[in-house]
């Protein structure tokens, strides 16, 4: 059996302080895109739930049905607040959970 040769030996150097600086940059760049999209498509949901309730609400104006109408109306109301709420709600829960 013939004995093993010694691994090779790496010698780590530690990257230069302009090399740290460019990674540190990159990296705080990368996460401001993060934050931008998180709050972009809270923005983008706030704004289709609000145009799903308008919708809605103005389909009530449409009809010559009363009642209806005032129930289309609320229901329109109902919608887009509730899809605001959920919408900052998920932002909340995500900000708070560190993935900003």
């Amino acid at each position: 059996m013939r004995p093993l040769a010694p691994p090779p030996f790496y010698k780590w150097v530690p990257p230069s302080p302009e090399e740290r600086a460019a990674e540190l940059q990159r990296l705080e760049r990368e996460a401001r895109i993060g934050e931008w999209k998180l709050y972009g498509f809270a923005l983008l949901q706030c704004f289709a739930a609000t145009a799903v309730g308008c919708t809605i609400a103005g389909y009530g104006f449409y009809i010559t049905d009363p009642e209806r109408g005032k129930i289309l109306l609320l229901s329109g109301m109902l919608v887009s607040w509730t899809g605001n709420l959920l919408a900052l709600g998920r932002l909340a829960v995500r900000v708070e959970r560190g993935d900003v």
